[in-house]
């Protein structure tokens, strides 16, 4: 249960890897905004993971029992090759649309809840199709 701005990330980061992974994404081609990475060579889809925590305050309480709601927004860019090297925006779309629709169904991961799920096409970015997969989160730090 996330408590601190470093357990929100690494729970939104485990499941954004396992929901990557359930799309068919491969392991080693998931990084994060703050990573040197490299591109794969051959082409194969990849993505990019951007967590960031963007508002918060005191929404229960007083004194020394208080909850303290914490939002911020996960994306997870995804970029698959365009042309005759890749599948292009349908591979992209293919790739983001069980993400978002799992975000959907379920709601939350432990007390982080998801809202406003969607993907939104970006286009093509170099010699790759870019989608984001988008949701707004919350949870709240009780002490």
């Amino acid at each position: 249960m996330a408590q601190t701005y470093d357990e929100a990330v690494q729970e939104l980061s485990a499941y954004a890897r396992a929901q990557w992974a359930a799309a068919g994404g491969i392991a080693a081609n998931l990084t994060y905004e703050d990573h040197d990475f490299d591109p794969p060579a051959s082409k194969t889809s990849w993505a990019r993971l951007v967590i960031k925590h963007f508002s918060g305050g005191k929404s229960l309480g007083s004194g020394t029992s208080a909850v303290y709601r914490r939002r911020g927004q996960l994306t997870l860019q995804i970029f698959t090759a365009i042309g005759e090297e890749g599948p292009g925006a349908v591979g992209a779309r293919q790739l983001g649309g069980p993400i978002v629709q799992n975000m959907e169904s379920v709601g939350a991961v432990g007390n982080i809840w998801f809202r406003n799920s969607v993907m939104k096409e970006i286009g093509v970015d170099g010699v790759w199709y870019q989608v984001h997969v988008q949701t707004d989160f919350t949870y709240d730090r009780t002490t």
